[in-house]
């Protein structure tokens, strides 16, 4: 494809100083074609073809695709210190397993969230990202009420009022029941704590907390939303400035959170961190704090 002609087609006159830009914000280590390439993606005007699930020919690659989160396996930890956990996804063409690594294992991702991957590939009917592939999410799942919640599987969030072997009873505003099929689920949960059920069945006035539900301990994560104002750093570490308060995280973290993958060991991420900064500053942005920390970050 032709960059250069398609930012004129867009941008006509302005598009050699858009370049020249482009070229400058990275030390002159571009070319012209490679420079608008990387605004054509900025502004949306490169548009991949997003296929479905029951498309994905087996051991193909550059995958792109949109599906939903229907189960989170528990990560699993390596004595070589690295982690995997496998989610598995739908659409409305079928299901298919999704094998993630390190980082993207630790992501926050939750059941129902809507999910975009890109350059992935199949293999032994599993999809992988590929070397420069990454995996966000385009739609955050929903969660609702005791009071909203409708037959079928559910997202939900509420106080434990009584715990049992075989229930729990919720509340919050309305005092519900949610029974559990298997009893080993409910062994950690206390009266009085904050818990997060995703994946639940509503059904005749009752939650079903199945195998495939996730219990979530909501007492020691805050949630803060708001525009990313400004972002600073030094060689260590970053400050997010939000609704004008400050958070601060490692270079390496932030890196991570960014989707910044293969970093050359050579390369200072805090020059990496600079070059990311006016993409990321004015966009909304949603930190999750736990232990005074910042556990997470979701920009967009």
């Amino acid at each position: 494809m032709d960059y250069i002609s398609l930012l004129k087609d867009n941008f006509g006159e302005e598009t050699d100083k858009l370049i020249d830009e482009k070229i400058k914000e990275y030390n002159g280590l571009l070319n012209k074609e490679t420079a608008a390439k990387l605004i054509a993606k900025e502004k949306n005007l490169i548009k991949e073809k997003t296929i479905k699930i029951n498309e994905m020919a087996s051991n193909s690659n550059n995958i792109h695709i949109e599906a939903v989160i229907s189960r989170m396996n528990p990560i699993n930890k390596y004595p070589s210190g690295k982690k995997m956990r496998v989610l598995r996804i739908k659409d409305e063409t079928g299901e298919a397993e999704l094998k993630l690594w390190n980082e993207d294992a630790e992501k926050p991702f939750h059941l129902g969230d809507k999910i975009e991957i890109r350059d992935a590939y199949l293999k032994n009917n599993q999809l992988s990202l590929g070397y420069k592939g990454t995996v966000t999410i385009s739609q955050k799942a929903n969660f609702v009420k005791l009071s909203e919640l409708k037959e079928g599987v559910q997202n939900t969030v509420a106080t434990v009022k009584v715990a049992r072997p075989d229930l729990l009873l919720l509340e919050d505003g309305i005092e519900m029941e949610a029974v559990v099929e298997n009893p080993n689920l409910l062994q950690h949960f206390k009266e009085g704590q904050r818990i997060a059920l995703e994946g639940a069945w509503f059904s005749n006035g009752k939650l079903i907390i199945k195998n495939s539900t996730r219990l979530l301990l909501k007492k020691n994560l805050k949630i803060i939303k708001g525009k990313l104002e400004r972002m600073e750093h030094d060689d260590e570490k970053t400050r997010l400035y939000i609704s004008g308060k400050e958070y601060e995280i490692e270079n390496q973290k932030m890196i991570r959170f960014l989707n910044i993958k293969n970093l050359n060991e050579d390369i200072n991420p805090s020059t990496i961190l600079e070059l990311k900064k006016k993409s990321v500053e004015g966009e909304n942005v949603e930190i999750h704090m736990k232990g005074g920390k910042i556990a997470g970050v979701l920009l967009g």
